[in-house]
C-alpha cells in the first residue's frame, strides 16, 4: 500500500471515529489533546 493510500485510509477512519458517541463521549472533558476533538462544539 503506497503511502498516499495509506494516508487516504487513516484519515477515513478517524472521520469515522470522530462521528462515533461513544468516542465523542469518551474525550467530552475537551482536553484530550486532539484539536479536532477538543474544538468540537
Amino acid at each position: 500500500m503506497l503511502l498516499e493510500e495509506r494516508h487516504v485510509h487513516a484519515d477515513a477512519f478517524w472521520q469515522r471515529l470522530q462521528r462515533r458517541l461513544t468516542f465523542l463521549a469518551a474525550y467530552a472533558n475537551r482536553s484530550s489533546g486532539a484539536p479536532e476533538l477538543d474544538n468540537r462544539r
